[in-house]
């Protein structure tokens, strides 16, 4: 038993299990800071939902009661009297929208915040 490999295998398996240990540790700390971030994800995938809605949804087609009583106005009022001005006719007559029209050139969109935020670490 008092054999010098026995002696060098018992110090490599020591070693060995203290780097396992400490990879452990690591992984531990890796499903944490997972789990985290999976966290984060859903909330901010929530919050994204409500706004969302909030601008899209159901309660931002309402109609103003006050929107409603105008229009029916509008349609229930008499127009001018033989004039183009108002009606059908009236988007007929406007002249066409001229086709020179120079197109905007394209701007180049700044990376969303996101992005910017963990760009750096993903590398």
């Amino acid at each position: 038993m008092s054999d010098p490999r026995e002696h060098e295998l018992l110090e490599e398996i020591r070693v060995r299990d203290a780097k396992i240990k400490e990879q452990d540790a690591q992984i531990g700390k890796l499903s944490e800071d997972l789990h985290r971030a999976q966290m984060e994800i859903e909330l901010l995938k929530q919050k994204l939902d409500m706004v969302l809605r909030r601008f899209f949804g159901k309660k931002s087609e309402q109609l103003d009661p006050n929107q409603l009583q105008l229009l029916l106005e509008k349609t229930l009022s008499p127009g001018p009297a033989e004039g183009k001005e108002s009606g059908p006719e009236a988007i007929e007559a406007l002249p066409p929208a001229p086709k020179n029209a120079a197109p905007r050139a394209a701007q180049e969109r700044k990376p969303r915040l996101f992005f910017r935020r963990f760009s750096n670490s993903l590398v």
